[in-house]
Order: structure tokens, then sequence, then C-alpha cells
């Protein structure tokens, strides 16, 4: 079951106890980048003993707190140049014009003549 997790009013965001079981523990945090640019971005974490920015643990600068994340929000391309199967190279069969001949819109229909 998916469950939202939001900030508190003042921006904090909860952070489960230890012994908390979570079905993926990397997808602790989930985030919209399509309001970020394509390229290198640093992501930094504040860690806070209470709700309040006075009690904020150790600093935004100490070492582990930043890292470096690259957004891409293009869409996926792939290419296939090659296809090897038990060490020979597969030619690529003519599907344009088997797909063409055997179209469901141009295809003859079955039909079934029930009689009783």
């Amino acid at each position: 079951m998916l469950r939202t997790i939001a900030p508190s009013a003042t921006g904090f965001y909860p952070v489960r106890s230890a012994g908390e079981l979570w079905y993926n523990h990397w997808l602790g945090y989930l985030l919209d980048t399509l309001g970020l640019s394509n390229g290198l971005h640093t992501i930094g974490v504040k860690l806070f003993a209470t709700q309040s920015a006075a009690t904020e643990i150790g600093s935004i600068n100490d070492p582990g707190r930043t890292m470096v994340a690259q957004v891409d929000n293009r869409w996926p391309q792939v290419s296939i140049d090659q296809i090897i199967h038990d060490g020979a190279v597969v030619e690529p069969a003519p599907l344009s014009t088997a797909a063409a001949a055997t179209s469901p819109s141009t295809s003859p229909r079955r039909t079934r003549n029930n009689t009783c």
C-alpha cells in the first residue's frame, strides 16, 4: 500500500523509526523533477531533533550531507544496432511487409456457422 509522506506545516518531513519496515528502503521520498532542468543538481539533507530550525543536528556543510544527482526528464530512447544469437549475427526479418499482409484490418475474418 502506497502512503504519501507530506511535510508538516513548518516544512519538516518525518523519518521512519529504526524498527519500521518499508517495502523498498530506497523509496523514502519521491521527488517530481519536472520543475528541474536536465543536468547535475546537488541535494542536501538537514537533520533536526525536533520540528524547529533551532534544533539542527550538525550542519549542511558536514561531510556526507550532500550528493550530486543527475536529472534527465527526457523520454527514454533505444536503438538496437545488432542482434547476436548463439554467437551469430541475426539479420532483421522483413516485419514491415509481413505485418502489412496480416494486418487485422485487411485480413479476412473467420466466422463460425452455427446451425441447429
